[in-house]
């Protein structure tokens, strides 16, 4: 194969990719969540594994390990594309956000800084071997994973999110203590005397005139 063409089977991998979730789509809510989600990791993951084994056999031209890779993928993209959304509507609302972005966090930490480390070793020095074996650990990590979904998978299908997680109660406000309110109320200023009320009192330059004295009492 020339490397004019490489690009065609890069394009025929990913048609393979987009048409897995969306002809399998529908299963995942009709069979369920959890058959369909462990079952496509393990066809995918098993699929994988007899490709490495044809591989390393060298059974397999560019052709045809673009054909298996096309198979491998019609499964695997559409049980991770369940599992991503899954994995969200396990968790109560209010955090659900935050276990999405944790999710993705340790999946891209896993899968995009150890998984280009491991594999890119593995292929660069050339050897049928390796390049098997690297397509054997991808397979072993499917099949691991679809046994896990098959034991604590979730039955999210046909359910709405409340139903599958159930919100958290809301708050009772807080009230505040109530504290007694003060007043200031003047006292005479002598006896059978008044204050003098606010405000100016007839002379044209007099300022208000305002009690000097005065107890607390409480309401």
């Amino acid at each position: 194969m020339g490397a004019d063409k490489t690009g065609y089977f890069f394009a025929i991998v990913a048609v393979a990719n987009f048409l897995g979730p969306l002809l399998l789509g529908t299963l995942f809510d009709t069979l369920g969540r959890k058959p369909m989600i462990s079952g496509t990791y393990l066809i995918a993951g098993a699929l994988l594994l007899g490709t490495a084994w044809l591989f390393d056999q060298g059974h397999l031209s560019a052709l045809t390990l673009t054909l298996c890779w096309v198979i491998v993928l019609f499964f695997a993209s559409a049980g991770a594309s369940s599992a991503y959304l899954t994995v969200s509507e396990v968790f109560p609302m209010e955090t659900r956000a935050l276990a999405i972005a944790f999710f993705y966090a340790i999946g891209t930490a896993a899968g995009g800084i150890s998984g280009p480390l491991l594999f890119a070793n593995l292929i660069k020095t050339g050897k049928v071997g390796d390049t098997a074996l690297a397509f054997a650990i991808g397979a072993a990590l499917m099949i691991a994973a679809g046994l896990v979904a098959s034991v604590l998978g979730v039955k999210a299908e046909q359910k709405s999110l409340e139903d599958i997680a159930t919100p958290r109660p809301p708050r009772k406000p807080m009230r505040r203590p109530v504290t007694k309110r003060r007043h200031l109320v003047t006292s005479p200023v002598g006896a059978g005397q008044h204050p003098p009320p606010l405000g100016r009192t007839g002379a044209a330059d007099e300022e208000p005139v305002m009690p000097t004295t005065g107890t607390y009492l409480a309401a």
